[in-house]
């Protein structure tokens, strides 16, 4: 999926504080190829997270192991739109602490935004080079994006700060997780 918008930040300097650490991330797939568009899974199917969850890695794909996964759990889901118009699906943390607040993921568009000490992907690097991103929803859908990457360097890639070029095209095949 097109890296519409993604950011990462950081505040790694002695005294570090992790609860300045932030993930924001946009697609949009509206002008898209029929591939490369977002489609939310079925309600009831295998993809749908209100059954079974979802899971985000956010991670290094230069080779320097840094990873991070969180599990987000069907408890935090909920299906937009009416059962014979679903429109999608939107998670709200229900802890103040996880490290994702919010997901939301509909026709041509996912947006999520984490915060906060529970993000544990640091920035303490002078730089990250390319950052990828995997949401799977459930046991289906899985949507990846890849910022940072040749010939779409990242406009920002320095010690606590990490900002994508806007409209980052989807890669052609999902990184590699560390």
């Amino acid at each position: 999926m097109e890296a519409t918008a993604f950011a990462l930040r950081d505040d790694s300097t002695p005294p570090a504080t992790p609860g300045a650490r932030r993930i924001t991330f946009k697609s949009s797939t509206k002008d898209a190829p029929p591939p490369n568009k977002i489609l939310p899974p079925a309600r009831g199917s295998a993809g749908d997270p209100t059954l079974n969850g979802a899971i985000l890695r956010v991670y290094n794909t230069t080779g320097t192991g840094e990873t991070v996964t969180v599990t987000l759990p069907p408890s935090g889901w909920v299906s937009l739109g009416a059962f014979t118009n679903a429109q999608g699906f939107r998670f709200k943390a229900t802890d103040a602490g996880a490290p994702v607040q919010r997901v939301s993921v509909t026709k041509d568009r996912i947006k999520l935004g984490g915060r906060g000490a529970g993000w544990t992907y640091t920035l303490d690097e002078p730089s990250q080079g390319s950052v990828g991103l995997r949401l799977t929803l459930g046991n289906g859908a899985t949507w990846c994006a890849q910022a940072g990457s040749a010939p779409y360097p990242a406009r920002i890639d320095t010690v606590d700060r990490f900002v994508g070029a806007p409209k980052t095209p989807p890669p052609t095949v999902c990184p590699a997780t560390p």
